[in-house]
């Protein structure tokens, strides 16, 4: 499976790259690529070890400077589009495919080309030899890629591309976003702090949210380990994994909590850590029952997930399967954990940030203010400002205006949902990684704009058999014509090495020896 090392080159000024000027630009890359070397964990790799040789001889390079010996014999040709228009031959001596190496062709009333807006020259590297060849390709790709993006042209733009560069730039992007995760990651602190705290000081429970993330931190630590561990491969589909299992580890916190405040204390028991003893086991096994139904649902969707054939998808949920499984079991170790503490250091009231100081009691005010008031843990009345939310909006919403309201807007989304699932299509590119204002987006566009989008050519191959016999040749032949009839591919642009073969049986006719 070879690897391509794309460059192209459009004019500075006007339309016509066939230049002379410009050909000696890309000459000038082509010396480029080759004299590219690079180290590999001690390995010095260069242009010989690195490009692919179907030959066993001669990389294989698709460019328009095949159709000159040197650089020399370029600059001393009388017409180069006469030498354009004429048949041309790679070093494997495969036929020159103009649409491969020239953009926007145009010919005159001879059919002689006369101009092309882009050139695209290819050299394909080797990636035998497992994932460690591979890591040496996409090295030295990067580093040839370097070396053009240095290099100025004064004549043409030069845009190169290697799978290995776009994969470079776009984890940069994904790094950078960690910026953006840690902020959300804040956000989402700060919600759970707002959910679970009251107005009392020492019911604010910060330090229980945090536990809570950190506990969920944990699980997604875990799912990677684990993951990685049996051998399972990291995409860039595994990054959304993290805000998942914030957004359901945290769900589990709140049925925690609120199944605690909800369990009444024992009848006639008036010690507070009695109490607390009590409460916490009773609640925590009615909760625990909940967030495992809910977890256990989500772990056998992913798992089986895990069986699509699709293999990002694929590699996702599995990891999705274990994070939800390890967060699970740190919400009810590692955060309950917290919890009782949590629990404990309210019933002596100790501040949550101060839990260290020591005991006041009673209270003492501060500026003609209480800072906190000893409460009995976990109180029913405590006056979290979420729930003073949630009572204000749920009499507004049981209100006949409010009805109105939430029926209109149910049925509004429900219409652009129905609308929106009519216009859903499958769609993936790699490019959605890549940033806007990234150097490799102008690269895509001269793509876009000449070459199919970076897909200049597609293979087929044949399975063993006796292709020395004139039925097999016949249907190669067959297969040849099959590809040129195909409404979806450019006839001109077809190449089979039967054509080829057949073409020269033909030629060689007679001739002893053949």
């Amino acid at each position: 499976e070879p690897r391509d090392v794309l460059v192209y080159l459009t004019p500075i000024k006007g339309t016509q790259v066939l230049d002379k000027d410009i050909i000696n630009c890309l000459y000038d890359i082509n010396d480029l690529i080759v004299g590219t070397t690079t180290t590999y964990e001690g390995e010095t790799l260069t242009y010989d070890n690195r490009c692919y040789k179907p030959d066993g001889i001669n990389c294989e390079v698709q460019s328009l400077i095949d159709y000159w010996n040197s650089k020399s014999t370029m600059q001393g040709d009388p017409n180069i589009f006469a030498t354009i228009t004429a048949p041309g031959y790679t070093k494997q001596g495969l036929p020159i495919v103009k649409q491969q190496v020239m953009g926007a062709i145009t010919y005159d009333s001879n059919g002689v080309v006369a101009g092309a807006e882009a050139l695209q020259y290819t050299l394909s590297t080797k990636t035998v030899g497992g994932s460690k060849a591979r890591s040496k390709s996409n090295e030295w790709s990067k580093q040839a890629v370097d070396n053009v993006r240095a290099y100025s042209c004064p004549y043409a733009n030069v845009n190169p591309w290697s799978s290995a560069s776009q994969q470079e730039v776009s984890g940069s992007n994904i790094r950078g976003d960690l910026i953006k995760f840690f902020a959300g990651f804040v956000l989402l602190f700060l919600y759970c702090v707002l959910v679970l705290s009251s107005s009392s000081w020492i019911h604010s429970r910060t330090l229980l949210a945090l536990s809570s993330l950190f506990a969920i931190c944990l699980a997604i630590i875990a799912s990677y380990g684990i993951a990685s561990l049996i051998g399972q491969k990291w995409n860039q589909v595994v990054n959304i994994l993290p805000f998942l299992l914030l957004g359901l580890g945290v769900d589990d916190t709140f049925v925690i909590i609120d199944m605690v405040k909800k369990t009444k204390a024992p009848v006639g028991v008036q010690d507070v850590i009695t109490i607390m003893y009590s409460r916490i086991p009773r609640s925590v096994a009615r909760a625990g029952a909940s967030i495992l139904v809910t977890s256990l649902t989500d772990m056998v969707a992913f798992f089986a997930g895990s069986y699509t054939n699709t293999e990002g998808l694929r590699v996702f949920c599995i990891f999705a399967g274990f994070g939800i499984l390890f967060d699970f079991i740190f919400q009810i170790t590692f955060f309950l954990g917290w919890l009782v503490l949590d629990v404990r250091r309210s019933t002596k009231n100790r501040l949550d940030w101060c839990c260290c100081i020591g005991e006041r009691q009673p209270p003492v005010p501060c500026c003609s203010c209480p800072c906190f008031k000893p409460t009995q843990p976990f109180d029913e009345d405590e006056g979290r400002p979420i729930r003073v939310v949630i009572t204000h909006v749920s009499r507004l919403i049981l209100t006949i205006p409010g009805k109105l309201v939430v029926l209109t807007v149910c049925a509004v989304l429900l219409g652009f949902g129905i609308y929106g699932a009519t216009k859903l299509q499958t769609e993936f590119s790699s490019r959605w990684f890549v940033p806007t204002d990234s150097w490799i987006q102008d690269t895509f566009e001269v793509q876009d704009k000449y070459f199919n989008g970076g897909s200049p050519y597609a293979a087929a191959y044949t399975k063993t058999g006796d292709y020395a016999s004139a039925t097999v040749q016949v249907d190669m032949w067959n297969i040849g014509q099959a590809l040129r009839t195909n409404p979806y591919a450019q006839s001109s642009t077809v190449n089979s090495w039967s054509d080829c073969f057949v073409a020269w049986t033909v030629c060689n006719k007679g001739v002893a020896g053949t």
